[in-house]
């Protein structure tokens, strides 16, 4: 019941507390309905907006890494 709960708070979002208020039966409502749809969107968004800046970053690094390596 607790693995359910958690599953529910950190993908709805809500806070564990209200998550456990809710009967069992809403993760499969939930996770079986177009709001979990839309979030998966919105996460999958997320992970790709922090993986551009990781490699933005990276790309800085190599820049940073070229003109040390020309001033040598």
């Amino acid at each position: 019941m607790l693995d359910t709960a958690s599953s529910i708070s950190e993908n709805c979002p809500m806070p564990l507390s209200d998550a456990l208020k809710m009967p069992l039966s809403f993760e499969s409502t939930y996770f079986n309905s177009s709001a979990w749809e839309n979030r998966k969107k919105y996460l999958e968004n997320e992970i790709e907006r922090h993986n551009v800046f990781l490699k933005l970053g990276q790309e800085v690094i190599k820049g940073l890494n070229a003109l040390a390596s020309r001033g040598r």
